[in-house]
């Protein structure tokens, strides 16, 4: 059977979502298709492309708009855009979508097929013979219509395996009074049943399927479940029970935004104050007014901080708040993690496992329920604290912070060790090379 169907805990595969188109050749081309909004998956699918161009195939980009397109273009890689092109609003709207602030079809039926009809059209004037995303969630009906394999790229907590191994907690935003007073074992319960039978967003998707003629998404999970699913995870760090686990194969490991960013002489300055240092980092997706309350929590600690704010602010929007805060767009993570105390983060993967790599605690507040489960494996490793963000009081956060600092000795030994079982994957490497042999399996 070509392509890799998810298999349930008890080895029992499901059906394939439809027959895969053949592909040309060795270095065929492949469309890289990412929501060029958000800085981590156009991170990772820039670094990705850029080593499928080094073993001799032929990556371009196709963009419905996004501030992160010049990723791409500062990498060599053609972008190539395809109508609907977003307005900021339209992005803030999806956005909500994805905090889970709103729940329901994030693209209208009409809107839906917009997007279907000129995505198609973009791979048949392209020639490619795979598409390759990491949260477009369009392209699973673009790709389906398209009769082009389908490859998605996320975190192993977004797909059906991990829920089926019985892990997921109830997601921070639906926890009201009764969940809270209830067993955590029930709602865990709870929630990984009915995460694998929800079905919220696919009414559209559905009825645009139909109009297509392509088969239905049963559940949530599959609008973002592919002919091909890479987990970019390291096995060590999911702890999945093995009947539960993902093929081997198909671990292509963490995707770190390794921006070329330098450690400049003031990041320097800021990180050899006296004191504890702390870093704090919300990506693209953080909310604004939370970014701004972690943010002024944090200063009244009086421990050094040093905080990214990427676009959650604009630079008209940063708070002045004394000498022992720096605040950057951008920071060159890894480096800040490795010399501060411990992270403050929203759960993003990129954020989780460069903290993790750098043996630092973490304290961490999810927007949504794939950095919930991100924050939760770190948890279970014993160096992580999560908060609620639906919940948020600046005094838990300090409180979160001063029993971390105060146990240091135990956090931060158990966030070294972990820094030690895990292997040094490149994500970006392993993935193009995944693709590749996707490209082999396919041709005809």
């Amino acid at each position: 059977m070509p392509g890799n169907a998810e298999t349930d805990c008890a080895g029992n595969a499901d059906a394939p979502l439809r027959p895969l188109g053949p592909c040309t050749k060795r270095g065929a081309v492949v469309g890289f298709f990412p929501f060029f909004d958000d800085l981590a998956e156009s991170t990772r699918l820039v670094c990705i492309a850029g080593e499928y161009r080094a073993l001799g195939g032929h990556p371009i980009f196709f963009s419905h708009g996004g501030q992160y397109e010049a990723l791409a273009v500062r990498n060599g890689l053609p972008v190539h855009r395809v109508e609907p092109i977003y307005t900021p609003e339209q992005v803030d709207e999806l956005m909500k979508y994805d905090r889970m602030e709103k729940f329901g079809d994030p693209f209208p039926v009409g809107w839906l097929l917009e997007h279907v009809r000129n995505e198609c059209r973009a791979y048949a004037e392209h020639g490619v013979s795979l598409v390759v995303t990491g949260f477009n969630l369009p392209c699973s009906l673009s790709a389906r219509n398209a009769g082009v394999p389908l490859v998605w790229i996320l975190s192993g907590t977004s797909y059906a395996p991990y829920f089926r191994a019985g892990v997921a907690t109830l997601p921070d935003i639906l926890q009201n009074r009764l969940a809270r007073i209830l067993p955590e074992r029930l709602t865990g319960w709870l929630t990984n049943r009915i995460m694998l039978r929800a079905r919220t967003g696919t009414r559209a998707f559905n009825t645009a399927a139909d109009q297509l003629g392509v088969p239905r998404f049963p559940a949530t999970l599959s609008l973002w479940t592919g002919d091909y699913n890479l987990v970019s995870d390291v096995r060590e760090m999911l702890a999945l029970p093995p009947r539960c686990d993902y093929p081997e194969r198909d671990y292509v490991g963490p995707l770190l935004a390794n921006l070329d960013l330098a450690v400049d002489e003031q990041i320097e300055a800021h990180l050899r104050r006296p004191g504890r240092h702390i870093y704090l980092a919300m990506g693209s997706s953080g909310e604004k007014g939370l970014y701004l309350r972690v943010l002024h929590a944090l200063s009244g600690t009086g421990h050094n901080v040093i905080a990214a704010y990427t676009s959650i602010l604009s630079d008209n929007e940063v708070p002045h708040l004394g000498e022992h805060v720096l605040l950057r767009r951008l920071v060159p993570a890894e480096r800040v993690n490795q010399m501060a105390d411990l992270a403050v983060l929203h759960g993003g993967q990129g954020t989780i496992y460069t903290a993790a790599y750098a043996g630092k605690p973490v304290v961490g507040i999810p927007m949504q329920f794939e950095q919930q489960y991100n924050i939760d494996m770190l948890v279970r490793h014993g160096t992580a604290i999560r908060l609620s963000k639906a919940r948020f009081r600046e005094r838990d956060l300090v409180a979160a912070i001063d029993t971390i600092l105060g146990d240091y000795e135990d956090f931060g030994g158990r966030a070294a060790a972990l820094a030690a079982r895990l292997p040094v994957v490149d994500g970006a490497r392993q993935g193009a090379r995944r693709i590749r042999e996707i490209v082999e399996e396919n041709t005809a």
